[in-house]
């Protein structure tokens, strides 16, 4: 995954956005919807809204939300009104992914919504196309699972068409690109860079307890390439030789079991990487040094 990249992971794969064929996500918001009233009867196990600011810069784009799969599945249309969306499964899991649309003889002037892109859902992706005088704007999209579906509750994902009250659409004036709305900076809050991100090593090397840990700078063998600020943490597992390593300088990397991770010197990347540590640590990939 590149610095810029950021997924959502599900039983059926990452799901992460692309825009123009290339994996990008840092100029948008990422959140766990807390589930409304109708999942109290029919829950879902995964129910996210990620939100995409468009700034025109006068070319047209494609924005993509798909699935990466990582096991056999299928998708097909799921759409409806005011929502474009495509269901996956693979016979154990059902996923949706939809974008906020109307129907194409709707979509631009003939109801009561209006939208200047196209929308389209099939296979593994909810699609919008943005023409080159699409104006300044938040696209937003949901993403929502089921595990163990059978006939009488694999409707359950398009729950992520209602996943915080009307569709998918972000209340006006509450989503500002400047933080700005009765809301404040509690959303834009993922966007807000770290300007110093070397600085905070401290406090993700604590989610580790007692673990043994290497640390490198460029002035050691074999880590001549490294920057001034930049420093790799190995830390020892009883398990492995090399369990897990940590990069940071301008960004934060994450190694484990022979690929890595980076992760963007802006605080929603900084939380994703905190959070992926725990999980490591709560599969007990280190649990003899982490109790």
């Amino acid at each position: 995954m590149s610095k810029d990249a950021r997924y959502i992971r599900t039983p059926l794969g990452n799901v992460g956005l692309r825009l123009d064929g290339s994996p990008c996500a840092i100029d948008g918001m990422w959140e766990s919807v807390d589930t409304p009233d109708y999942a109290k009867s029919h829950p879902v196990d995964g129910n996210w809204r990620i939100a995409y600011w468009h700034e025109p810069d006068g070319a047209a784009h494609v924005l993509e939300c798909r699935l990466d799969p990582s096991v056999a599945c299928v998708g097909g249309s799921a759409s409806g009104e005011r929502l474009e969306a495509t269901e996956i499964d693979d016979e154990k899991t059902a996923l949706v992914i939809a974008v906020e649309y109307d129907f194409e003889e709707y979509a631009h002037g003939h109801g009561e919504y209006e939208y200047d892109y196209v929308a389209t859902a099939d296979g593994c992706a909810a699609t919008v196309e943005l023409p080159a005088d699409a104006k300044a704007q938040w696209i937003v999209f949901g993403v929502s699972w089921i595990e163990g579906f059978d006939e009488g509750s694999r409707a359950n994902p398009w729950l992520v068409g209602d996943p915080g009250g009307d569709r998918l659409r972000l209340p006006a004036g509450v989503y500002e690109k400047d933080g700005s709305g009765p809301y404040g900076n509690r959303t834009i809050e993922w966007l807000l860079p770290i300007e110093r991100p070397w600085e905070r090593k401290a406090d993700v090397l604590a989610l580790f307890g007692g673990c043994e840990m290497v640390e490198h700078t460029n002035a050691d063998e074999g880590y001549e390439n490294l920057e001034d600020i930049e420093t790799i943490i190995e830390v020892v597992s009883p398990a492995s030789a090399s369990d897990l390593w940590l990069g940071f300088g301008g960004e934060y990397t994450l190694g484990h079991d022979g690929t890595h991770v980076h992760y963007a010197a802006y605080e929603g990347d900084y939380r994703e990487l905190k959070s992926d540590i725990r999980e490591l640590l709560e599969d007990k990939l280190l649990s003899e040094r982490a109790e």
